[in-house]
């Protein structure tokens, strides 16, 4: 996946590096964590028609996925990549200013 932003500020890659002053070593620690939630986000499918229906846990309680998908929102993300599926729940990469990615995870309910 190419990138058209800053890892750290979120400002436009027109120079390399960002003029936004990230060090070298602060740079590299959030490329690397970014790697490793794209491997986990990569390895997700898309979602399907059948998974609306489907209930994922938050801490109001069991929802489905098409409710929790309409309620979804990240104060502060620089760019929030699509919802995707894994057998456990559904993943999203998110990416924050000045934090850099972060994989948010939410758990399936199983059926009983």
């Amino acid at each position: 996946m190419t990138r058209d932003f800053c890892l750290s500020c979120g400002g436009p890659l027109r120079l390399q590096p960002c003029s936004c002053g990230v060090t070298h070593p602060e740079l590299e620690a959030l490329q690397q964590r970014e790697q490793a939630h794209l491997a986990e986000y990569a390895a997700a499918r898309p979602l399907s028609p059948g998974d609306d229906r489907r209930l994922i846990l938050t801490c109001a309680g069991p929802v489905t996925v098409r409710e929790a998908l309409s309620r979804l929102r990240h104060e502060n993300a620089i760019r929030e990549e699509p919802v995707r599926a894994t057998p456990e729940g559904l993943v999203q990469l998110v990416y924050f200013q000045y934090r850099g990615t972060s994989l948010v995870k939410l758990p399936f309910q199983e059926r009983p």
